[in-house]
């Protein structure tokens, strides 16, 4: 059990100090941000409209979850 743990952290360590993992999340981040800014103007913050919501790139969130 403790070589495969110590697998584990080697592999956590290598993918976090590799760059691309650091343009992967800044990517997810900022298109993240854009569809959250897109679903609040069209005013789906306050309240759920499923036509709205067939604008967006992808389902809101709580939409899945129903």
């Amino acid at each position: 059990m403790h070589s495969v743990t110590d697998t584990v952290i080697r592999i956590v360590l290598e993918v976090l100090a590799d760059d691309r993992i650091d343009h992967f999340f800044a990517a997810v981040v900022r298109e993240n941000r854009q569809q959250i800014r897109q679903a609040v103007e069209l005013g789906l913050h306050q309240k759920d409209d499923d036509e709205l919501s067939q604008q967006l790139p992808t389902r809101p969130e709580r939409q899945l979850f129903n």
